[in-house]
Order: C-alpha cells, then structure tokens, then sequence
C-alpha cells in the first residue's frame, strides 16, 4: 500500500519502503491528476538514497496520455 509523502520527504520514505520490503522502491510519479508530477530533482535524490542504501528503483507513470500531453498531441476519446 502506498502512503502520501510531501516532496522532501521522499527520499527518506524511499530508502524506508526500499528497508521493508525486498530492497525495491517504487515511485508513482504523477500519481494526482490535478497536482503536477514529481519533480525530476526530487526523483533523482530518492533514487541515488535508495542505490546509496543498496536499494533498487522503479518510476512508473500513472496518469494515461500524459507523455502524449506532453508532445502536444491529444489523446483520442
């Protein structure tokens, strides 16, 4: 089950999940649709804590068509 972190906080929850479970970690990285997505600097601190703690990382996005927002392009209904 995920948890809501503020920004900060996440590369401390990374290296604490990554603690507790099988040394992975897994961000959801624009998991609120009216809320921006993780900005790249913070995602890049919670990975290099996770490796710096012997942890592994996996991004994933959640929001469908966002990468197509991104280039302009509009998703089709």
């Amino acid at each position: 089950m995920g948890r809501d972190i503020k920004e900060g906080e996440l590369p401390e929850a990374a290296v604490d999940e990554a603690a507790a479970s099988s040394a992975w970690y897994k961000i959801i990285g624009d998991w609120q649709w009216d809320e921006p997505a993780v900005p790249l600097d913070v995602m890049r601190a919670a990975v290099a804590a996770v490796h710096a703690a012997g942890g592994r990382v996996a991004v994933q996005p959640d929001r469908r068509g966002l990468t197509e927002r991104r280039a302009g392009r509009r998703r089709q209904p």
